[in-house]
């Protein structure tokens, strides 16, 4: 239960200390004095929105810090995955669990004194308290909230099979991601394989060697100036071998040295003389042989010097287009295509991916088809206990229908929920034309169903009699009542019924510029509930039916 609530320079409240009691607690006073204050603090250390200007004028922050005295049952669902509870006993007694709120300049949130990301506290602050006012009504029209109380009717195992089936979505789609990633790469991976292909066939037609770059083009340079080298060695060769009408060189030494041979007869010492001219001759000889060899193999051919220039030309290119400097360097890349261009690697992580996902698809059908089933068989006893709850909050006649509609399934199931309620043989959606009397009864009446299934230690209803007045008033104060036997309420109200029937009693009055919160004793609690009355037969006979609704409140209780 709630037991203290702590207020600084939030609106109207420059300081309160209010304290609340188990059972029924109800805040009445006259209209403008304050009392959502208490609402919008709870929505603070809720976790809740909150609006800059809700801090007071002239303070530079607003603060809230609300106790709660949780028994086990509560804790052990809290206290999971919640550092700042890591410490309280689960097991034996009751806990004491503080929300605190700071607005300001610089806002923060904190779980027992731990400052906590507000996320965090609104998590947690949703299984503590339950808050229900004209913003909670309005969000009743919505699908949404239609979807979340119905799944919260069909109690915490189903609410568990709603989070895996969130979980399983999210799952298939990191799946669905992942094999389409797959696919982008397969087909990537084809279209290398297809330039590797055009690459390899390329560079295998030439196997060049990886020095012929270089002598292609000295073959080239060789064979483009060949006839000039061509002339310039004839004209050597001439020199040296001579010809039909001059013996060159070759023909003079061989004579000179036959000569010297003759005179050596007569003349020793000129036969070495003759011996070397000899040696002379035979390497001239050598020499000629040589330079005609050299001039046979320069003959000019422009069919051999244009396919050495095709070829290098066709080397270069490949070169270019696979941007290296040299044929080793290229050889290199083409080896490493030919092994990229592989794709079974990414066929076999393709197939593992398709298995997984079909896996994973399977394993959310299946914890969709539960998600229904629950929701079907929720939704056959909401409708019922709505009905009956209606009828005893004065909507007698009137039916409440849960409409599931089958859709293709999402993150949210594969059918939607939609509340309609039926008043006049016609079934209309709660988002159309449900008037505000009607939807406050059936928002009490949702949460009266809510309290038996799937309670929360505390249920704060904001004027939930808004529009209500008469016979349906006391139904209304009996409903609040009955929540209250299984969970601590508090009500903001201008029905002296309710307040008849509450175990504890605040009055919200204004004290100058600001809001007093007071805990009303017996006496105190006729003179307001007198005033709650009005006053059309005087005020003695309103005090004394004041007496008479407390003395039923307390047989009530």
């Amino acid at each position: 239960m709630l037991t203290d609530l702590v207020v600084r320079g939030l609106g109207t409240v420059s300081d309160a200390h209010v304290r609340f009691a188990p059972g029924l607690n109800v805040i009445t006073g006259e209209t403008g004095a304050g009392k959502t204050m208490l609402l919008r603090a709870l929505t603070l250390v809720l976790g809740g929105k909150a609006e800059p200007n809700w801090v007071a004028r002239g303070q530079s922050e607003a603060v809230a810090d609300a106790m709660l005295a949780l028994e086990p049952k509560f804790l052990s669902v809290l206290a999971a995955g919640v550092d700042a509870l890591s410490d309280i006993d689960t097991e034996t007694g009751e806990s004491v669990i503080t929300l605190g709120r700071v607005l300001g300049t610089r806002s923060r949130a904190s779980v027992n004194g731990r400052m906590v990301p507000a996320a965090i506290q609104a998590a947690l602050g949703e299984r503590l308290i339950a808050v229900h006012g004209q913003h909670e009504q309005r969000l009743l029209a919505r699908a949404a909230t239609q979807r979340d109380l119905l799944d919260r009717f069909a109690g915490p195992d189903h609410c568990a099979l709603v989070a895996r089936a969130d979980e399983l979505f999210d799952a298939v789609r990191r799946a669905e991601a992942e094999v389409g990633a797959l696919h982008d790469q397969l087909r990537a991976a084809g279209a290398l394989a297809l330039a590797a292909r055009d690459a390899c066939e390329a560079f295998d037609s030439l196997n060049p060697a990886d020095d012929e770059m270089e002598s292609l083009s000295q073959r080239i340079a060789l064979l483009s100036d060949a006839e000039n080298v061509v002339g310039a060695l004839a004209g050597s060769l001439s020199l040296i071998a001579g010809d039909d009408h001059d013996p060159g060189a070759q023909g003079r030494i061989h004579a000179a040295a036959r000569d010297l041979g003759r005179l050596a007869d007569s003349h020793p010492a000129l036969a070495s003389v003759a011996q070397r001219l000899t040696s002379i001759g035979f390497d001239v000889d050598d020499i000629a042989a040589e330079v005609t060899a050299v001039a046979g193999s320069l003959q000019s051919d422009p069919a051999v010097l244009q396919e050495a220039q095709h070829r290098r030309s066709a080397i270069g290119a490949l070169l270019r287009l696979h941007g290296k400097a040299d044929v080793q360097e290229l050889r290199v890349h083409v080896e490493h295509l030919r092994r990229s261009a592989d794709s079974h690697q990414i066929e076999r992580a393709l197939a593992e991916g398709v298995r997984l996902l079909d896996e994973r698809r399977a394993a959310w059908a299946g914890c969709l088809v539960e998600v229904s089933a629950g929701r079907a068989t929720a939704a056959h006893t909401l409708q019922a206990e709505v009905t009956g709850n209606l009828s005893r909050l004065g909507l007698a006649g009137a039916r409440f229908i849960v409409h599931l509609q089958a859709v293709d399934p999402s993150r949210y199931g594969a059918e939607t929920v939609e509340f309609q309620l039926d008043t006049a043989g016609v079934a209309v959606p709660l988002a159309d034309g449900v008037s505000g009397g009607e939807m406050s009864r059936v928002a009490l009446a949702i949460e009266c169903a809510l309290a038996g299934a799937n309670p929360v230690p505390v249920m704060a209803f904001d004027e939930v009699d808004a529009g209500i007045g008469g016979a349906t008033a006391h139904d209304v104060a009996a409903a609040l009542a009955a929540v209250s036997r299984t969970a601590q309420v508090i009500v903001v109200t201008h029905l002296p019924q309710v307040a008849a029937l509450a175990q504890h009693h605040i009055r919200v009055s204004r004290d100058g510029d600001g809001t007093k919160f007071t805990a009303l004793d017996e006496s105190a609690r006729i003179d307001e509930i007198a005033r709650m009355l009005g006053h059309g037969q005087g005020m003695d006979a309103a005090r004394e039916l004041a007496v008479q609704m407390l003395a039923r409140g307390r047989r009530i209780a």
